[in-house]
């Protein structure tokens, strides 16, 4: 959500200098802008890829066939050789791309290289080690964050120690005995020191601390009740803070940290609104980056309490009275007690909501709908008491049991699928047959991410549509990660490894193999993000001061580009390009502790199963044959193929589809993750022996199925069955090289299983980014081919598919005058 303006701007104007100045802080020059670094045409996970899971990079490639790739070693010996997956036209990103598997390869080492056309990519390793160290980068990052504590050199070296922020200590005002703001005065102050501070500013907020303390915690008490886990990872001694050694496991001592902040927000008893949350606490106006929390001089006031705060208070303290009752039952107790006048509370106030205007020194957090907190910490409690109360609230939601799930992810302002993840994971005395459907309906929308991440040229479980086409949300990875949470579970629950080898292509795609090989995890890979929105990581504004360490997660591309910097580098970028790595880009590359709290759950759950499969031995096992091919739905250029599945001992990780073509060699068809392909590009009336070979991660390949033959339709060569119309409409242009257009095409004719449109551009134009079809266009060439997706291959007689794209070009943007479907010209309207 947008939150805070820099400022620290591109244009700091007299005035601003004049604030800052009277503020104490120091003004300096701006930094330079720039648009983002693409990187090589190879895309692969910068930072590496795990022994024994599949291995695949993205390539952008004009080409409409299939181009050669070499991978070597660091001494430059080819290690594996292939042709590339023509992927065509990418929606998210605007590339043409194609697709490399080299997952054959399992020999540990550095340096690696993936060649392609000439194009090299960025080193990366084949070693699981990276991801045993991730899981306690990324949870070392709260130790960083927390407020009123100094952070110790001993726990995070000299460069990142700092004094205690926010405890009285002048220019502070201090975090222990903070009053209700004038405009909304209360009777009372509150000590709400501790807790971690947000983002890149000096708040501390109910909401986004809630569900960032509940998957920390959940990361941890998921161990305990899944086989296989191993909750001494995150033991006592895991992690370098202070309270390392006390016996408690130390993602419980960090996590306690907020949990005691977030407490210390209720409303005290005898009060008005009794029970209740404060919302937020922070500075009365934004302070400037840089500022240290010792260095800030502002005011600091209460919010008004809010129904959402009260019930994530609900929520993460009944899951702590169930974690803590073996840890501190003292502890625990007060964390019941806490969360049952919370949810009394809520229920008497259903309909307190922050303001939405409420962003003046502090993000406003403002959310109208409640229903999925209220099922969340209904929820909780009932998990933690089973009282009868609890249960009929929850069975009687209309969210339960299953209904949270979205390919937009889950937020801070969606925290449905935290109720379910608890139902389904941790013990409780719901009726078997309700866990039971609930866990299959984890199994059943991992199946829909894996779905959406097959049509992708960089494959990610997250797909949110907004007007235009394909767009992407503030936090985009954080939204990735938290759908990537359900794929975990959806291994867990199934052992399918279609779900673990999802998780790890997310995690692909977050550390590089993205448009921009960009790594939006600090100090992992060779372009990794460096510069975020932060007021004490700031070294691009004062070299003096560190950048983040690593460990990090940025928040990624965000098409509504809301800060000044990447409205003015990025307008009209695609998706999955609208990211910056700057500081002044807060709504692209801003941190927040509710992003790095999905990057340690899903981290630890990474490195437990890379924990897993070291030093393991090498998979020789092959899968088993797959069963014979059917041909359905053929036509003069396409066919669709099914049969039984393999199996393996490890998962399928492919299925390649070849002609049998004599003396002449065997053809690849197509590859496909499904037990079933769509061939198109076929040529009429001929006659096509096929089979299938099944292979694994390890590039073991099956025994070929039974052979199977089909011939092709006739193409009747444009005799007016297929005649059609075409209405060509420029949706928007901007003058300076960059346009979109809608396509409606109308088969006039009969029936058509399959269709290709081709049309020319007459001038220097290019289809960028296109959508509900498959476009390519050849490098150096205005000649368009759009084929159809599964889901609109059929066109009955009279009906119309509609498509689109967005594109660029030179010196002028005439219209194409001539179309064709299936080879027939048509009518253009």
């Amino acid at each position: 959500m947008p939150r805070h303006p820099s400022l620290f701007t591109t244009a700091v104007t007299g005035i601003m200098t004049t604030a800052l100045a009277a503020a104490g802080l120091a003004v300096l020059a701006p930094p330079v802008h720039g648009q983002p670094e693409i990187g090589p045409g190879v895309k692969v996970n910068n930072v590496g890829y795990v022994p024994g899971l599949p291995k695949q990079a993205t390539v952008v490639h004009g080409s409409v066939q299939p181009v050669a790739w070499s991978l070597r070693d660091s001494s430059g010996q080819e290690m594996a050789a292939g042709t590339t997956t023509v992927v065509g036209a990418d929606q998210a990103s605007g590339d043409h791309v194609h697709e490399v598997d080299f997952s054959r390869v399992d020999t540990p080492g550095t340096g690696y290289t993936l060649a392609v056309d000439g194009e090299v990519s960025y080193p990366f390793d084949i070693a699981a080690e990276p991801y045993l160290q991730l899981r306690h980068d990324a949870l070392a990052f709260y130790y960083h964050q927390r407020s009123g504590t100094p952070i110790e050199a001993q726990y995070v070296g000299d460069e990142y120690a700092r004094p205690a922020g926010h405890v009285n200590q002048p220019p502070n005002t201090g975090d222990d005995d903070v009053g209700c703001r004038p405009a909304s005065p209360c009777d009372y102050t509150l000590d709400v020191r501790g807790g971690w501070y947000d983002a890149g500013d000096h708040g501390k907020y109910v909401v986004n601390g809630g569900i960032s303390t509940w998957q920390l915690l959940n990361a941890y008490e998921r161990t305990l009740h899944t086989d296989d886990a191993d909750p001494d990872a995150l033991g006592d001694g895991t992690l370098a803070i202070p309270e390392s050694g006390n016996g408690a496991p130390d993602i419980l001592d960090e996590a306690r940290w907020n949990v005691e902040f977030l407490l210390a927000m209720q409303v005290p008893e005898g009060r008005a609104r009794a029970g209740m949350v404060h919302h937020k606490i922070h500075d009365e106006n934004w302070t400037g980056i840089p500022t240290l929390p010792h260095q800030d001089s502002q005011q600091r006031y209460l919010a008004p309490p809010s129904t959402a705060a009260t019930l994530n208070l609900a929520a993460v303290a009944a899951q702590c009275a169930r974690i803590w009752a073996d840890v501190d039952a003292v502890f625990a107790a007060t964390c019941l007690d806490a969360a049952e006048r919370a949810y009394a509370a809520a229920q008497a106030n259903p309909d307190i909501i922050a303001p939405e205007a409420d962003g003046q020194g502090g993000g406003a957090y403002s959310d109208s709908n409640l229903a999925d907190e209220f099922y969340w910490a209904a929820a909780e409690l009932f998990t933690t008491t089973g009282e009868s109360s609890y249960r009929a609230d929850l069975t009687g939601h209309a969210l339960y049991h299953g209904e949270s799930f979205s390919t937009r992810g889950a937020d801070w302002a969606n925290t449905g699928l935290l109720g379910d993840i608890t139902l389904a994971v941790i013990p409780n005395s719901l009726p078997n047959a309700d866990i039971t459907t609930l866990r299959d309906a984890f199994a059943d929308f991992g199946d829909t991410l894996l779905d959406v991440m097959d049509g992708q040229g960089y494959p990610v479980p997250y797909w949110p549509q907004g007007s235009g086409g394909l767009s992407y949300d503030w936090g985009s990875n954080n939204l990735v990660l938290n759908n990537t949470v359900v794929l975990a579970l959806a291994f867990d629950i199934t052992g399918d490894t279609r779900y673990r080898d999802g998780v790890f292509a997310a995690l692909d795609y977050t550390l590089g193999r993205n448009p921009l090989s960009q790594s939006y995890i600090t100090g992992y890979g060779e372009q990794a993000a460096r510069n975020v929105h932060h007021r004490f990581w700031a070294n691009q504004a004062d070299q003096s001061l560190p950048t983040a360490p690593p460990g990090v997660l940025a928040g990624g591309p965000n098409s509504g580009l809301q800060d000044p910097l990447a409205a003015a580098e990025l307008a009209g970028c695609s998706p999955q390009k609208c990211y910056l790595d700057h500081i002044d880009s807060w709504s692209t590359n801003e941190v927040t502790i509710n992003w790095n709290s999905v990057l340690s759950w899903v981290a630890v759950w990474a490195g437990e199963h890379v924990a897993a499969l070291e030093p393991g031995e090498p998979d020789t096992e092959a899968p088993t044959q797959p069963g014979a091919p059917t041909s359905s739905e053929i036509t003069s250029s396409s066919a669709v193929l099914t049969w039984p599945a393999s199996a393996d001992d490890v998962g399928v990780a492919a299925y390649d589809v070849y002609r049998d073509a004599g003396s002449s060699g065997d053809e690849l068809l197509a590859t496909t993750r499904a037990s079933s392909a769509e061939l198109t590009g076929l040529t009429p009336e001929t006659e096509y022996t096929v089979y299938v070979v099944a292979r694994d991660a390890a590039g073991n390949e099956s025994p070929p199925s039974s052979p199977t033959t089909f011939t092709t339709q006739p193409d009747d060569g444009g005799g007016g069955d297929e005649a059609c119309a075409v209405d060509y409409d420029v949706a928007w242009d901007n003058g300076g090289g960059g346009f979109g257009a809608d396509l409606t095409v109308t088969n006039l004719g009969d029936p058509i299983d399959g269709w290709t449109v081709e049309f020319t551009f007459p001038a220097d134009q290019r289809v960028d980014q296109g959508w509900s079809a498959q476009w390519s266009q050849p490098v150096g060439s205005g000649e368009v081919s759009v084929a159809n997706l599964s889901w609109n291959a059929r066109l009955d007689a009279g009906a119309s598919v509609s498509l689109g794209f967005n594109g660029s070009y030179g010196s002028s943007n005439p219209d194409p005058t001539e179309f064709a479907l299936n080879g027939v010209s048509c009518v253009v309207g």
